[in-house]
């Protein structure tokens, strides 16, 4: 598997996947089993206008920009891509939940 460094971490580059139908495939006669603990909670505080650049830059034409989901008690899913000028290579999804808090 192709590795890279992003923000100080190793990443996968490429999928290593055997492809969804042959996951399918293989779930209908056996057990599958998600592991979901390499999974992350990120707090971003920052300024709306602060944070719609963000949003806009790695998750480009996203449903988390619209006025809907920034009014807050709904979750959003996106996918998030690399922001480097020579490459916008999908990083992977994410879920943005807003929440509307007075900053000082």
């Amino acid at each position: 598997m192709k590795m890279g460094d992003f923000h100080g971490y190793r990443v996968a580059l490429e999928r290593a996947d055997a492809g969804t139908r042959a996951a399918v495939r293989w779930a209908r006669n056996d057990a599958t089993l998600y592991d979901e603990s390499y999974h992350t909670c990120l707090q971003l505080t920052a300024k709306e206008t602060d944070l719609l650049r963000l949003f806009g830059e790695i998750a480009p034409g996203s449903s988390a920009l619209s006025a809907d989901s920034r009014a807050g008690g709904h979750e959003c899913e996106i996918m998030t891509y690399s922001t480097a000028a020579s490459s916008r290579r999908a990083i992977g999804p994410a879920r943005v939940l807003w929440k509307t808090v007075a900053m000082d």
